[in-house]
C-alpha cells in the first residue's frame, strides 16, 4: 500500500497542527448535464486524497471543485484530464498508468490524486454528466481542522483549456 505524499514531503503550507481526518465515501449513478454534488464540506480543512473510479468515466464528465463559497469554480476540467489521463485514453482495455507523488492511476484501481487544497469555510465537489449513463465509487479524504483557523492563503486551482491551434 502507498503511502499518502502529505507523511512524506512538506508541502510549504501554513496548516493547524491538530487535525482530525475525514472520509466521505459513496457510490453515485448519474446521466446528463445537470450538476451532481459529489460531497459538501465545512472548513476549516485541506483536502489530502481523492480517489474515483466507475464506468463511463470519459472527456464528457466535468469535474468541478468550489472552495469557500466561490461562484467560479477552481477546479474545472474533464474527470480524467485531472488526473492526468490526457487525450480521452481512459478506455477500457488499454492501461494508462501514472505513478507521481500529486497523482497515481492504476488499471482497474481508480484515479487517485494527493494535491493538498486548503480551504477556510467550505468545500464543494460536483460532477456534470453526459448523455450516457455514469457509475462512481469516490473517496474524499480530508483533515478537519474543529476550533482552529485556517492561516493559509493558497487555494488550489486547475483549469482545462483547449485552443486551435496552439
Amino acid at each position: 500500500m502507498r503511502a499518502s505524499p502529505s507523511s512524506d514531503f512538506d508541502w510549504g503550507l501554513n496548516l493547524p497542527d491538530n487535525p482530525v481526518s475525514r472520509r466521505v465515501a459513496k457510490n453515485l449513478k448519474f446521466q446528463g448535464p445537470n450538476p451532481f454534488v459529489l460531497a459538501e464540506i465545512n472548513g476549516p480543512g485541506c483536502i489530502r486524497r481523492f480517489w474515483i473510479t466507475g464506468n463511463n468515466i470519459g472527456r464528457d464528465v466535468i469535474l468541478r471543485i468550489y472552495f469557500d463559497g466561490a461562484s467560479v469554480p477552481n477546479v474545472e476540467a474533464p474527470l480524467p484530464d485531472f488526473f492526468g489521463v490526457m487525450h480521452n485514453l481512459a478506455s477500457p482495455g488499454k492501461p494508462y498508468i501514472i505513478n507521481t507523488p500529486f497523482i497515481d492511476v492504476k488499471p482497474k484501481n481508480g484515479l487517485t490524486c494527493f494535491f493538498p487544497m486548503p480551504f477556510a469555510k467550505s468545500a464543494r465537489f460536483e460532477v456534470v454528466g453526459s448523455t450516457e449513463n455514469t457509475n462512481l465509487y469516490y473517496m474524499i479524504d480530508w483533515h478537519d481542522y474543529p476550533n482552529q483557523e485556517l492561516k493559509e492563503p493558497m487555494r488550489f486551482c486547475a483549469r482545462w483549456r483547449r485552443e486551435a491551434p496552439v
